[in-house]
């Protein structure tokens, strides 16, 4: 027989057990334990500098809501890797309102982790040029739906003639905006420090998380 969701039921004196699943966006999705994160750039050397989270309004408005790794203009790309290990619940193309100028172009990869934990990828690449639209998109490894392990390619953020090209580092738990590097690895931790001291990095207090006084 059917249950109203469509799905097969057992019968009678049959018990199935069945993984707890999140169904979002028409992908099914298996919960993991949520582990420390790690880097989430596959090659370190290539971070110029960084912006902290928290950093007070840097939309002009809200506060920063991930950390930013800003990436060499003399690159043409740098590859992005899952921190976490769980499943691609969404890739969704955004236009960025605050950028100068505006309309810069975002690729934005979701991943979930479980109920309480997402991780979000988004790549700025410094364009609006549509040639490198494109290619962005086409340089993404991952489709919804995918599970991915702690280190999987996830996508190359191309480097745009725009400067600023970065991976925008965001992470949720229970739908609220928290510092990455709170929750990190004491190996990623330590890279977040070595780049915060770098010059050009927007640090105000010196801390990859900003706290305001």
């Amino acid at each position: 027989m059917r249950s109203s969701l469509g799905h097969l039921l057992p019968a009678a004196g049959l018990l199935i057990l069945i993984p707890h699943m999140f169904s979002g966006c028409g992908v099914v999705q298996t919960d993991v334990p949520f582990a420390a994160l790690e880097f989430p750039l596959g090659n370190t050397a290539v971070v110029d500098r960084i912006a902290a989270f928290g950093v007070p309004n840097w939309s002009g408005v809200q506060p920063h809501n991930g950390i930013d790794l800003v990436v060499s203009d003399s690159l043409a790309s740098s590859p992005v890797v899952s921190p976490a290990a769980g499943t691609v619940r969404r890739i969704s193309l955004n236009e960025n309102s605050f950028s100068n100028p505006v309309g810069q172009f975002i690729l934005t990869v979701e991943l979930r982790v479980n109920a309480e934990w997402t991780v979000s990828l988004v790549l700025e690449p410094g364009t609006v040029d549509p040639d490198l639209r494109a290619a962005q998109r086409a340089a993404v490894h991952v489709a919804e739906g995918d599970v991915v392990a702690v280190g999987s390619p996830v996508a190359e953020l191309l480097v745009g003639s725009l400067g600023y090209a970065h991976l925008h580092y965001m992470v949720h738990r229970n739908g609220h905006a928290v510092c990455a590097y709170a929750h990190s690895s004491d190996a990623a931790r330590a890279i977040f420090d070595t780049l915060a001291d770098r010059s050009g990095s927007h640090v105000p207090d010196g801390r990859v998380c900003y706290a305001p006084q």
